[in-house]
């Protein structure tokens, strides 16, 4: 299905921007939910490091951001840890990732890649065993459910193993909701034909990208927030004009948030564990 001609082997290692886009690109729309705009940025962020010594990414939610960062752990050694209830989308992911990683790294999949299909906060099968899987993360991307009690979770999951100058990426870093994520029940609700749930108590607080380096600030001297240029380049992300219905109906109960657009992404990079 994915077995495409997207240009010869040196060709995709000389413009592998151009190639990463093209297979995000030919993704359905439930796999990919990153805007061009993140995608590159972590991308760059990669690129920019010197990790090349098996470099470990984690994500939460699967999606283009695995096959992105599959790519970087082919080339470099490296590994993927993954944490997504869908087994489904994983198994999609790994058809996909067969038929256009495989032929450019001429490296298997399962030599790279671990999925884990639970609860990122699970106490047994979530983020917390983490450092029985892996001495070190050097980048972590959070995509799951956007509130602080899931967030905040998942980064504490990661802190213990993160490297000196590791990064933590968040999407939809511009939510505010604490404990439950009301917009994604409002839409379930509308689907069904009924009103949206009041909303909850004490379930609204700062944005998480307003929290996040505070929390990070506990465990680390230096936290540094970085690719800031995707703050300016998400509002004409060629994403947002390809899926604009959509967009637009998530916007309407609150999914999307238009207004704070800048503010969805965010990456810091951390140094200076404090003991």
């Amino acid at each position: 299905m994915y077995d495409f001609f997207l240009g010869d082997r040196e060709q995709l290692r000389r413009e592998p921007r151009r190639f990463l886009v093209a297979v995000k690109h030919m993704l359905p729309r439930w796999a990919n939910s990153l805007p061009d705009s993140e995608y590159l940025a972590t991308h760059d962020l990669i690129m920019e490091s010197d990790w090349t010594d098996g470099p470990v990414f984690v994500e939460t939610g699967v999606g283009a951001s695995t096959l992105l960062l599959l790519h970087h752990a082919m080339e470099r050694g490296g590994r993927v840890i993954s944490w997504d209830l869908s087994s489904a989308k994983a198994s999609f992911l790994r058809q996909v990732a067969s038929e256009t990683l495989e032929p450019m790294h001429r490296r298997a999949i399962a030599e790279h890649w671990t999925f884990v299909s639970s609860s990122s906060l699970s106490p047994h099968t979530g983020m917390a065993i983490l450092p029985q899987l892996t001495d070190r993360v050097n980048l972590s991307i959070h995509d799951s459910d956007h509130t602080w009690q899931t967030i905040s979770g998942e980064i504490e999951g990661v802190v213990p193993v993160l490297v000196d100058k590791g990064i933590v990426c968040v999407d939809d870093a511009n939510q505010v909701f604490q404990h439950t994520y009301e917009p994604i029940i409002n839409m379930t609700r509308r689907k069904l034909g009924l009103p949206p749930m009041a909303p909850l108590p004490d379930n609204r607080g700062p944005a998480h990208c307003d929290a996040i380096p505070a929390l990070l600030a506990r465990h680390f001297e230096t936290v540094e927030a970085v690719a800031v240029d995707v703050q300016n380049s998400l509002k004409d992300d060629p994403y947002y004009a390809w899926y604009d219905t959509d967009r637009r109906g998530m916007a309407s109960v609150g999914m999307e948030k238009f207004e704070t657009l800048h503010r969805r992404f965010v990456a810091l990079r951390v140094s200076g564990r404090r003991r």
